[in-house]
């Protein structure tokens, strides 16, 4: 791990300087800090040690914290993107990376169990599944009601609808995968402060200055991947973006049965498109959780304070999941064990901001990442490596750019 390098005291702003001119006891000099240590953060801080910059990443919670998003112990992985095909390139990438990174550790992070759509074939989850699928020659099967509930016994479709299969598709343990990038990144020479939170932000000529509630620092670039606290670090530098904190229920259920049909490969990583727009998304029974976990992605939810949101979920909150399970999926919905929160940043059009923060040339950001963005997780760090030490990026990120927003 690399040493702490104290720094001489800069003269010329003298707002660090205490109330007597003498410089702060701590100040650490860095080629970039990252503010924020959930996926994008940690895989960000791994991608720059590794590349051999002295990295510093800051984390106002302990690891494998609650408090944001990037917890738990699943998250969907597909390629066919109903989201926008422009996202392929970067999951074919994504999917390499995971396989790499799984190769690191001591299990693999890639569960490819296959993945299973439904919808209406008009309605836009099935259609640009299937346009996004014919345009990158990814392999689905379009499936009737009847040859959905013969593979995968637990499901059931609604009238008109149609399932679409796609091999290459499964899911990823969020937990274990931070746990990793932490190991590897300490390894590769990144210093990871956790329960350290960040009090203020200075740029000045040569760079940045960072206090946090435990020391100051400097450094030449500056990653904020802060997940719902992004909003408010951008306002006060001075670059608002519009992006909102959605507080999100999730719901486990036991199957009264057993776990013959609510594993793979009878039981796979599932998403529905209701008939009134709504995205469902449910998994099998995975490994060390607690049951068949089971939320609504883009049902519209208050827009919360980070800092203190709502944790309580409702009766009603469960009952309208157990309404869609007992149609859709009937051996669980009476069967609920517990609930819990996570936390989206939306941005208005869904799709994510990467990239240099308007009005700063030494600033970059990440988020906004809507609830679907962990999949992304490696090539994300690989991004905002590039940007870091080099100004630009291979990949085609500008519809992620944030002055589309104006």
């Amino acid at each position: 791990m690399s040493a702490h390098l104290p720094l001489p005291a800069d003269l010329s702003d003298p707002s660090r300087l205490d109330s007597q001119g003498n410089a702060p006891d701590k100040v650490f000099m860095y080629n970039v800090i990252i503010i924020g240590l959930g996926a994008m953060g940690s895989a960000a801080a791994y991608e720059l040690a590794e590349a051999g910059a002295r990295v510093l990443g800051l984390e106002q919670f302990s690891p494998l914290h609650h408090r944001g998003s990037s917890h738990g112990k699943s998250r969907m992985i597909r390629k066919a993107y109903f989201e926008g095909d422009f996202y392929i390139p970067m999951l074919e990438r994504s999917f390499a990376k995971w396989r790499a990174l799984g190769e690191k550790g001591d299990k693999p992070l890639l569960h490819l169990t296959g993945g299973l759509y439904c919808g209406l074939p008009e309605g836009e989850v099935i259609a640009s599944t299937l346009a996004s699928a014919k345009k990158y020659n990814l392999e689905v099967e379009v499936l009737s009601p009847d040859e959905v509930t013969e593979r995968f016994p637990a499901f059931r479709l609604g009238p008109g609808q149609v399932g679409v299969f796609e091999a290459e598709a499964g899911n990823v343990n969020p937990d274990e995968t931070l746990d990793l990038y932490h190991r590897l990144a300490r390894k590769a020479g990144a210093e990871l402060n956790f329960d350290e939170r960040v009090e203020d932000i200075q740029v000045v000529a040569a760079g940045l200055h960072i206090r946090t509630s435990a020391a100051d620092y400097k450094a030449k670039k500056l990653i904020i991947t802060a997940g719902p606290w992004l909003g408010a670090l951008a306002a006060k530098l001075g670059a608002p973006l519009p992006l909102e904190v959605w507080r999100m229920a999730l719901h486990w259920f036991k199957p009264a049965g057993g776990l013959e049909n609510f594993t793979p490969p009878k039981f796979i990583p599932n998403l529905w498109h209701m008939a009134g727009g709504e995205i469902f998304y449910g998994f099998p029974w995975v490994k060390d959780d607690i049951g068949v976990k089971y939320a609504f992605h883009n049902r519209q939810n208050p827009v919360v304070d980070p800092e203190n949101p709502d944790r309580a979920i409702t009766t009603a909150e469960i009952d309208e999941v157990k309404a869609v399970l007992a149609t859709h999926v009937p051996g669980l919905g009476g069967n609920h064990v517990k609930s819990g929160t996570c936390l989206y940043t939306p941005t208005p059009d869904g799709h994510f901001v990467v990239g240099m923060l308007p009005g700063q040339k030494n600033i970059m950001v990440a988020g906004g990442f809507s609830g679907h963005g962990f999949k992304f997780t490696p090539v994300i760090g690989e991004i905002l490596k590039d940007l870091a030490l080099e100004g630009k990026t291979r990949f085609d990120i500008s519809g992620f750019d944030l002055a589309r927003f104006g």
